[in-house]
């Protein structure tokens, strides 16, 4: 049985355009790079094999890597055990900042448009 990451699910996928929408509000280079995936110019996967990010970018990263490669060997693999519930943790995260889209318009209804105000409006 092939198991499905977490960001590959409908909800994993939902909350990465949530998190793309985030980092799109950055003038910079991320959030011109968000800009990009959200406007089909680019996919996220793109990253990893283009230079748009900046030297201060970078480096980010490369300290990440480093305190990674720091950590005692059974903090790591804890971490790694754990990564699937974080992942879901980060997931229900910004699906919560994400608003829910509009249901659609049924164009060929020709009623009277629905209330939904309580009898002590």
């Amino acid at each position: 049985m092939e198991t499905i990451h977490p960001w590959e699910t409908a909800a994993g996928l939902k909350a990465r355009r949530a998190q793309l929408e985030l980092l799109a509000q950055d003038d910079g280079a991320v959030g011109e790079f968000a800009k990009e995936v959200i406007a089909g110019r680019a996919r996220y996967r793109d990253v990893l094999y283009s230079s748009i990010l900046d030297d201060r970018h970078i480096a980010q990263a490369l300290d990440t890597v480093d305190a990674w490669t720091r950590l005692p060997p059974e903090e790591r693999e804890t971490m790694i055990a754990d990564a699937d519930t974080a992942a879901a943790q980060l997931i229900a995260e910004l699906n919560g900042l994400a608003p829910e889209p509009e249901p659609p318009i049924d164009h060929d209804y020709d009623g009277p448009p629905e209330t939904y105000l309580s009898d002590d409006w």
